[in-house]
């Protein structure tokens, strides 16, 4: 099974606090992001008749993209992204803005049909146990030459000839450190589809994928959960949009919407979303494309938010436009730009396939987009991001008080998931870190708790005492209406990808 259908309410919230919140993060900076003047050369040399082995024309163009900018996509302008000439040997020299922190590096050839069809690859440093993609620019000293760059058979990176280890001398940033950005950079890839979608007026629909992993609450009473004990259970995808005209209500009303939105997947591909509320799911609704022409109009969520979202016929689990729901946040002062919206409710089965998805607007083309990089897993069905360790913690009457969280990395040179003692690292890329314990079932004064964790030491933590649900038994229905900790769950964003981490009695 992927999610019951009485969870929709909380993991769409949830989801979109997350999203929300982005440019709120806890991401630690060097002095050096606020040093604005200095800049970081970048030098290297493509390996041009490589490229053209694997029938790709050859890069033109190297766009340098802030990895922050993802997080603070809500005032996100066009003049972050700089670009360099790429010569006819290949040869580069990228100036980049070191008070802007980590720095991709886009090889791009801007004669192809689109922008997203002529990226020909992210420029990477290899490592042990990966590729560096995040060039850690805001520590760079001096500058440093990435050798020669060849493209891999996948078309979505140039890797150099040179180690992590080959290069420490330019960057004032210990060698462990760059090793443990490494383990963590293949979703840095999906950033890709930042530079594929800026439009030349600074317009953009940005996607924004959210993975969710499983486990049993069981593991979590008054015990710390194993990092290896959960297991990947699907996605959704989010976008953030700013565009000339449009507002959210104008995504709302059906078939009456003033824009209508169609999500297009890679050929052959049909998300599905699981029907039934059980364990093991048996019964999928498929969805050729995605739409928004099942929604209600704009109405009040309370003081701060306001949205439309799906509304299913009489007898459907789902509405046939695949789940949309279209948000507005007061908070930012009623503003209609940016505009936020998602498709998936509690979520796709499956990974994110790879191939081109293609959103249009009103028949006509806004954004397109390779999002396979979103999936959590290697080859070998392990984790490349941080897993939680999660502790609920109990009083003498089996309420919930406290929600500890520690944290781990699956290095894949000793085969195992280790504990993240130093959280430096995981603080420079990861924001939004939060916890969530939720009664769908109405038992509660409130449906649920979201807030971030309090990050001041290793084991990270959240006072629940109030919320004052009671830890569900083995057997336990959710149906109940006593207050019951019907959900458990952590999430955090890294590279503009959400990753939820739930507890549920069934899973």
């Amino acid at each position: 099974m992927l999610f019951p259908k009485s969870n929709v309410v909380g993991f769409a919230l949830l989801s979109a606090v997350v999203i929300a919140s982005s440019s709120c993060g806890k991401k630690k900076s060097s002095s050096s992001d606020k040093d604005f003047a200095k800049t970081f050369a970048v030098s290297g040399q493509l390996a041009i008749q490589s490229s053209l082995e694997l029938a790709a024309s050859a890069p033109n163009l190297i766009y340098a993209l802030p990895a922050k900018v993802i997080e603070n996509i809500y005032s996100f302008e066009k003049s972050v992204l700089a670009t360099y000439p790429v010569g006819a040997d290949g040869k580069f020299t990228a100036a980049v803005n070191s008070g802007n922190g980590d720095t991709l590096l886009v090889a791009v050839d801007t004669n192809a049909a689109n922008r997203l069809e002529g990226i020909r690859g992210v420029l990477s440093l290899k490592d042990d146990s990966g590729s560096l993609l995040r060039i850690p620019a805001g520590e760079g000293s001096g500058s440093v030459d990435m050798g020669t760059l060849s493209p891999d058979a996948s078309g979505k990176e140039f890797t150099s000839n040179k180690k992590t280890d080959d290069v420490t001398g330019s960057f004032n940033l210990d060698l462990s450190k760059m090793k443990e950005l490494a383990r963590t950079d293949d979703s840095a890839r999906g950033l890709i589809n930042v530079v594929a979608n800026i439009k030349d007026n600074g317009d953009y629909f940005f996607a924004k994928p959210y993975m969710v992993f499983k486990s049993n609450i069981q593991n979590i009473k008054n015990t710390a959960s194993a990092a290896d004990n959960v297991s990947y259970n699907g996605y959704g995808i989010y976008f953030v949009a700013k565009w000339t005209g449009l507002t959210t209500e104008s995504l709302c009303g059906g078939s009456n919407a003033a824009n209508k939105l169609t999500l297009v997947p890679p050929a052959g591909v049909k998300p599905k979303l699981c029907q039934e509320n059980s364990s093991n799911c048996s019964t999928n609704k498929e969805f050729a494309e995605l739409t928004n022409l099942n929604t209600g109009a704009l109405t009040s969520e309370g003081s701060n938010r306001s949205s439309c979202s799906s509304q299913k016929a009489s007898g459907q689990s789902f509405a046939d436009d695949g789940e949309f729901y279209a948000y507005k946040e007061l908070s930012r002062g009623g503003s209609s730009q940016p505009v936020g919206f998602n498709w998936g409710g509690n979520g796709y089965d499956g990974k994110l396939a790879d191939g081109v998805w293609v959103l249009k607007m009103n028949g006509s083309e806004v954004g397109r987009y390779d999002l396979s990089a979103a999936n959590p897993l290697n080859a070998n069905n392990k984790a490349t991001v941080y897993v939680p360790s999660v502790k609920a913690v109990l009083d003498g009457a089996s309420k919930v008080t406290k929600i500890e969280v520690e944290w781990f990395l699956w290095n894949s040179g000793t085969g195992s998931y280790e504990k993240v003692s130093n959280l430096e690292t995981f603080q420079r890329v990861v924001t939004d870190i939060g916890a969530e314990i939720a009664d769908y079932g109405g038992g509660c004064s409130t449906k649920s708790i979201f807030n971030q964790l309090n990050t001041s030491g290793s084991t990270m933590n959240l006072d629940v005492s109030s919320f004052g649900a009671t830890f569900p038994a083995v057997s336990y229905s959710s149906n109940s209406s006593s207050c019951d900790a019907e959900s458990i769950a952590v999430a955090y964003t890294m590279n503009g990808i959400s990753y939820r981490f739930d507890f549920r009695p069934f899973y």
